[in-house]
């Protein structure tokens, strides 16, 4: 099995992280341009205004009090709970009318830096240089360090940009008088990708209205307003342009009609909407202008001195069709919703569906983080007005204009505006919170970041193609969102989901699939030169509307902006000439252009010709079989080209793309389950989330990484069965299992069900063995109340082991001089793990280990201050060294107990019942005993029979001493799996379907049957019993309910559910249910009424007895006054909780006693 082993094959996969955030970081001064200047005037005077006109954005340095600055890298970060961050600086403009300016430098903080981007100091460095810096060789970044830990920004599915889709909602009845369920929406984007929505509702009147957020406010336009508003255009060429699609040609004149049936319906509507405009009285496109501004100018906060007439331009620029730049443009848009909104309600079209990828795009993680800061740069600028207004205010004279002459007035309000960019940006990521006011047309407001856990490989590289389909989804009890549509072919792995709440939610990328993140594709250099281009394609015919009316010319779009027409006949010449053209990337155009061609023929889809060229998209490698040569192809494209799997199926004039490689539709994750086409679909999901909770190798810089938790193998193997992608994707580097000799035999009675029986002298030889490492940060500033101190000199302890006045003399004999214990120190529960001295009370402290056994493995002395970079230290009276902040990394050895989990690459859970004395397991002939043994049962109904190819392509991959090919689909019905594998194992004188006969390992004596017999990968999970067992016998109890509260990390009870209550009640153990229940649970002594039939009528109450020496019980009822009936009993405590529950609602539940009847 020969692959070619890419140089770095993890950057392919974190591509769209890293090229994203540098594309955004390369944008920064183009949005900052972008910004609304804060501008108020004081009286009469000028008008103040600022702005920020430049940013800069620094790499990650570290303030050294030795040497100055220099460079901060991730590993120290990680070790020192700091976050990777770099300056930002910007150039503030300040200005006074048109005369007075000043420019000042400001210090806006500090914002994240991704890890080997462009800002990132590791970026650029040779394999050498970053193992020198404490990284992986094959480090390729693509996430932030917040507080030392690595987080990053999720991928999240969201409408395609600039294409407006035809929507049937029942919903969108409900927004008005008169509202039906028809619409056609759009989402654009400004250019810091902050996005817009509005959609065209259809009334039932006729009309059309627009719908608009506003600061999370909607406003509803007539649509007759912004047309009017958008071009000086009369009513009739409105109507003219609306009746376009509907036009048919009748005879050889060319005379144009409206179709048979549609005549009076497109006719009575448009001009319904034409009419709406006489109750503004309104006729110039200024006066239409004017009357918009005047709605929404407060809304936008302009200044007093901007007509009404330029507000309404200013609003038709920030929220009508933001991507287009001219008026024209947008007014071409506009019509072109319109026609598919009537083209929606005559049922000449189907609705779009916005959930399938065709109208998908990705919200990139620099995209996310770009439009945030464009947003918190505003936020900035209107607080920074704000303390200006207020300085003046307590100046004494709010009108005194010179004082805004002056440097100081400007650079103390700067020096008052605590507006903190930096904690913004730090609670986003570390959150995934966004707070914001709207306007940046976000699909959710939480959960935008994740932590890039690295508990093995599997699971820190799937984080970065996972894609999330949002928020909103995940409490709703429709599955449509969450069905695997065919669209999603080649783009989304059709296996690699989790199973439970976010299975179709959270999906993940298929091996090749690409997402489009450089920005040159939007340059409006290119756009022109595309235009250009597609107008001198023979068949291609002007905008104009004038030169032509015909229902068989079809629009030509490119982002969403109308450039051409083109007849219905040459749809596909042109097509096919802008295809070689993209193939081959001639004349500019760029080989990831998506050519949506739709002729009219197909019916129920709106026709056009849609070419993108927009970043966000999803693409994937193909082979064209006209030209033979790799195209990229896009999800919306897709759907109009016939795409075979395999040559086979290739159709002559039909077909015209064939998919490279047939597991190209998988994930990287799933792509590694050998022969995964053999087995039951399920199980290869669950493998694909087993996969990912395997201890294994997850870092070769394990010693230097400071994670809170990390599982490690000790003895990993390299499996003998691998796929393609094993190698070419480096796997090699991070195994995570053991081959291991399996028989499928029900052998014990510890092997029922699920269990499996391993092989004590393959344990005792190391078979899955492991340790957890964990990391705790030992801060003695938290301990000395009140604020955490931030020098060292603040603090009132400091590490130490002896008093000053003995310093050779050590208080604890365990622990050193420094209050610490040695590198590879055995602790034990209650053993010391530090002592800490108090300055204030003279005396040192030991503090014990409370946690399970385990071994030191290392001890990091971290600083207190952020900027320095080296350790603050105190010399005391004899010179030794004392701190007051300590990571401390901790081994626990967890080799495999009874209870502890482990499966096969095949969804094969099993958990380990037995080790077995290995003169009592099974052997071959050739004295093999297996190293598990597994039931038989577990293969019937799982139908894993991947998992039995493989054990015989282990099988023959120990005799022959090459590695086997288990890559998914390579076999068929032809050329099965098991005669390939079979003739091997008869030819190393094996049985041909991998069974053996196998001898008893008590008696000796052959086993009756044949057993199959061969090597299959096994993980072992993190799933084990030191992690989970729970013990309690008293504890904390719920204060309501008096039960014991749940929570193996707060001392709590033991779940006793409705599975086990029915077991005991079959069992009919009626005093072990009551001890389960009651005794052990909330039993409570309760007073009761018998007469009355109540608990809570009953009122305690004691006085001295005569002897004074004790008390008496006086307890009677409120209710009848009596004593003699008052009781002792003994129920449940929420059983009394009940009781008041429903006594609050004017409920009684009445007791009823076995020795009082009532009359």
């Amino acid at each position: 099995m020969t692959t070619k082993i890419d140089e770095n094959p993890f950057k392919t996969l974190v591509h769209a992280h890293v090229s994203s955030f540098n594309e955004a970081m390369s944008r920064v001064n183009d949005v900052v341009i972008d910004l609304i200047p804060e501008e108020y005037q004081i009286g009469e005077n000028a008008p103040v205004r600022f702005w920020i006109r430049s940013l800069d954005i620094e790499k990650p340095r570290v303030v050294n009090n030795l040497i100055g600055d220099e460079p901060l890298y991730p590993s120290e970060c990680r070790e020192r709970n700091l976050s990777y961050t770099g300056k930002i600086v910007g150039e503030i403009v300040y200005q006074i009318g048109n005369g007075f300016t000043k420019v000042f430098q400001y210090d806006f903080g500090r914002i994240p830096i991704m890890v080997q981007s462009t800002l990132c100091n590791l970026h650029g460095l040779t394999k050498k240089q970053l193992i020198e810096h404490k990284e992986e060789e094959t480090e390729a970044g693509g996430y932030f360090i917040i507080g030392g830990i690595e987080r990053l920004i999720r991928l999240i599915f969201q409408q395609r940009r600039n294409h407006p889709l035809a929507i049937i909602r029942p919903v969108f009845e409900g927004k008005g008088p008169g509202y039906t369920k028809y619409a056609t929406m759009i989402r654009c984007t400004h250019k810091d990708e902050s996005s817009v929505r509005i959609s065209l509702h259809y009334i039932k009147t006729g009309d059309v209205d627009c719908r608009i957020s506003l600061q999370k406010r909607q406003f509803f336009v007539p649509i007759i307003i912004l047309l009017k508003s958008l071009a000086e255009v009369s009513d009739k060429e409105i109507f003219d342009r609306l009746c376009e699609p509907f036009m048919k040609t009748n005879d050889k004149k060319s005379k144009h009609k409206l179709k048979k049936g549609i005549d009076s319906f497109i006719t009575e509507r448009i001009e319904m909407m034409l009419h709406t405009k006489h109750k503004y009285d309104l006729s110039t496109r200024s006066e239409y202008l004017a009357f918009l501004g005047s709605r929404f100018r407060v809304r936008m906060r302009l200044n007093k001195t901007i007509t009404d007439e330029q507000a309404g331009r200013e609003f038709i620029r920030r929220y009508i069709l933001v991507h287009l730049d001219s008026d024209h443009s947008k007014f071409n848009l506009m019509i072109h919703m319109l026609h598919k909104l009537y083209a929606l309600i005559l049922g000449e079209i189907s609705p779009d569906n916005p959930d399938t990828p065709s109208f998908q795009e990705v919200l990139l993680p620099g995209d996310l983080y770009l439009m945030y800061l464009r947003y918190q740069l505003q936020n900035w600028l209107n607080y920074q007005s704000v303390v200006m207004k207020k300085l003046l205010e307590n100046s004494g004279d709010p009108d005194n204009v010179k004082l805004l002459y002056e440097d100081k007035f400007f650079q103390e309000a700067l020096k008052k505006n605590k507006f903190s960019i930096t904690q913004r940006f730090q609670y986003f990521l570390a959150t995934g919170n966004v707070v914001h006011d709207g306007s940046l047309g976000l699909p959710q407001t939480t959960g935008f970041s994740i932590v890039a856990e690295k508990l093995n490989i599997f699971r820190y590289l799937s984080h970065f193609r996972a894609i999330h389909k949002g928020a909103y989804f995940v409490n709703m009890k429709t599955t449509e969102i969450r069905k695997l549509l065919p669209e999603y072919w080649g783009f989304v792995c059709p296996i690699h989901t989790p199973d439970g709440t976010p299975c179709g939610l959270l999906n993940h990328f298929a091996q090749t699939c690409q997402i489009v993140t450089n920005l040159k594709y939007e340059d409006k250099m290119l756009i022109t030169t595309l235009r250009k281009l597609i107008s001198e394609i023979e068949g291609v015919i002007p905008i104009d509307p004038y030169l032509i009316k015909d229902k068989e010319v079809l629009p030509i779009y490119l982002n969403g902006c109308l450039i051409n027409r083109c007849y219905q006949n040459q749809l596909e010449s042109i097509s096919a000439q802008l295809r070689w053209l993209k193939i081959n990337s001639k004349l500019g155009v760029p080989n990831n252009l998506e050519i949506v061609s739709i002729p009219r023929t197909l019916g129920d889809i709106f026709p056009g010709l849609f070419l993108f060229t927009n970043h966000s998209r999803m693409i994937r490698p193909v082979l064209n079989l006209r030209f033979d040569k790799v195209e990229f192809i896009g999800t919306m494209e897709q759907m109009y080209l016939s795409v075979a799997a395999k040559r086979s199926e290739i159709v002559e004039k039909i077909t015209t793309h064939l998919e490279l490689e047939q597991q190209n539709i998988l994930s990287l994750i799933a792509s590694l389950t050998p022969f995964s086409d053999f087995n039951q679909s399920p199980r290869n999901m669950y493998q694909c989330q087993m996969g990912k909770q395997t201890m294994g190798t997850p870092s070769l810089t394990w010693p230097t990484r400071s994670d809170n938790k990390m599982y490690r193998l000790i003895s990993p193997q390299l499996p003998l069965v691998r796929n393609k992608n094993y190698l070419k994707f480096g796997m090699q580097n991070f195994p995570q299992g053991t081959n291991a000799m399996i028989a499928v035999i029900s052998y014990t009675g510890y092997d029922m069900e699920d269990a499996m029986i391993i092989n004590r002298a393959s344990w005792q030889r190391g078979f899955a063995h492991g340790c957890i490492y964990k990391e705790m940060v030992i801060d003695l500033g938290e301990k000395s109340g009140g604020k955490r101190p931030k020098t060292f000199k603040q603090c009132q302890f400091v590490f130490q082991n002896y008093l000053p006045s003995e310093p050779e003399e050590k208080i604890n004999q365990r622990l050193g001089l420094d209050g610490l214990p040695e590198i590879g120190d055995f602790i034990k529960h209650g053993d010391p793990l530090y002592s800490r001295y108090s300055l204030k009370e003279n005396r040192v402290i030991v503090e014990r280990h409370k946690g399970e056994d385990c071994y030191i493995d290392q001890i990091r002395i971290l600083s207190l201050d952020y900027e320095d970079k080296y350790v603050e230290l105190m010399a005391n009276t004899i010179g030794s060294l004392q701190c007051t902040k300590v990571s401390m990394k901790i081994r626990i050895v967890r080799n495999p107990v009874v209870g502890d989990k482990f499966s096969s690459r095949h969804g094969q859970k099993g958990v380990l019942s037995q080790l077995w004395p290995e003169e009592n397991m099974p052997f071959t002939q050739d004295g093999l005993r297996p190293d598990v043994i597994i039931n038989p049962h577990a293969f019937p109904s799982r139908m894993t029979i991947g998992m039995l190819i493989e054990a015989m392509a282990g099988k023959v991959a120990s005799m022959d001493g090459k590695v086997q090919d288990g890559t998914t689909f390579q076999f068929s019905e032809k050329d099965r799996a098991i005669d390939f594998f079979g003739k091997k194992l008869r030819k190393a004188g094996y049985n041909y379907y991998g069974s053996e006969t196998l001898y008893s390992g008590i008696s000796g004596e052959p086993l009756h049957s044949d057993i199959f017999f061969g090597m299959v990968y096994y993980q072992r999970l993190r799933h084990m019993v030191g992690d989970k067992y729970q013990v309690r016998s008293t504890g904390k109890i719920n204060n309501l309910t008096h039960q014991p509260v749940k929570g193996r990390k707060v001392g709590g009870g033991i779940r006793f559910g409705e599975m086990e209550r029915d077991s005991l009640l079959a069992h009919g153990a009626s005093f072990f249910l009551q001890d389960r229940l009651l005794n052990s649970s909330d039993v409570h002594l309760s007073y009761a009424c018998k007469k009355c039939s109540t608990i809570l009528s009953v009122i305690p109450s004691v006085k001295p007895s005569m002897s004074g020496n004790n008390y008496e019980n006086l307890a009677k009822c409120s209710i009848c006054g009596e004593k003699k009936n008052v009781i002792k009993i003994q129920i449940p405590y929420v059983f009394r909780y009940l009781v008041t529950e429903l006594m609050a609602m004017n409920i009684k539940l009445s007791l009823l006693f076995d020795d009082f009847k009532k009359n």
